[in-house]
């Protein structure tokens, strides 16, 4: 089984960065609760917008403390550790890389109600925000430890050697 492990100071600064601006709305609405409604909606905002961020970020900062890589690949599948999903490799069309903010890993699927089909209603919400059309599902790589294309292309050649 192949793997690929999380960059550790890219997530640690992602995770102090995030705190700062996660923990501070807690304390605010802590704060506020009985006596500024405006403050307690802009925490709750604040708290919405940066909750699944801080979620995704403090994940990744434990899988590295218990040795969990954030990638891993076997004959069968392609285990994405961070978002907690897997897609088999013969549920994929094509794969691509797109940089924008983020570096993304696409999977184009050949059946999308299939994957959806196994996820929770939590992750299904944020997966559908982050698609770029109907049929495929992106991955972030912005945490994996190694080079974009590099890693892309490992992805890519487990792709074509354990598609049936």
């Amino acid at each position: 089984m192949n793997k690929i492990i999380y960059h550790k100071f890219n997530v640690f600064s992602h995770f102090v960065v995030g705190g700062v601006f996660f923990i501070p709305p807690i304390i605010l609405l802590l704060l506020a609760a009985s006596k500024q409604p405006i403050l307690i909606m802009f925490s709750l905002i604040l708290l919405i917008l940066n909750g699944y961020f801080y979620f995704r970020i403090c994940k990744a900062f434990i899988h590295i403390l218990i040795g969990k890589p954030m990638i891993e690949f076997t004959n069968e599948k392609y285990i994405d550790n961070l978002n907690g999903f897997c897609i088999y490799w013969t549920d994929i069309n094509r794969i691509s890389l797109h940089n924008g903010k983020a570096p993304f890993v696409v999977f184009d699927l050949k059946d999308n109600e299939r994957f959806y089909s196994d996820i929770n209603l939590f992750k299904k919400l944020f997966y559908k925000f982050e698609r770029n059309d109907m049929n495929s599902i992106q991955t972030n790589i912005l945490y994996a430890h190694g080079r974009n294309a590099n890693i892309f292309t490992e992805i890519q050649n487990n792709f074509k050697k354990n598609q049936k």
